[in-house]
């Protein structure tokens, strides 16, 4: 091992160990999602209320992207 290379060792760690911890945290948002829709997808199936809850946060998600019915 060449003694100028500690650093650049320390630097290429610290880099991948954050670069794994991003991955991990996006993964875990992405789980995170997934079943919050799948919970409210099952109160929508239950619950008529919610059904219509959600159908109005659609409409006001579209319209702030731009889509217009």
């Amino acid at each position: 091992m060449v003694t100028g290379d500690r650093g650049y060792r320390s630097w290429a760690l610290k880099a991948q160990v954050a670069w794994r911890k991003e991955c991990f945290l996006r993964g875990h948002r992405l789980v995170g999602v997934v079943l919050l829709g799948y919970g409210l997808l099952r109160l929508m199936e239950r619950d008529p209320t919610w059904r219509l809850l959600v159908g109005q946060f659609r409409e006001i998600w579209l319209f702030r992207i731009g889509v217009y019915f």
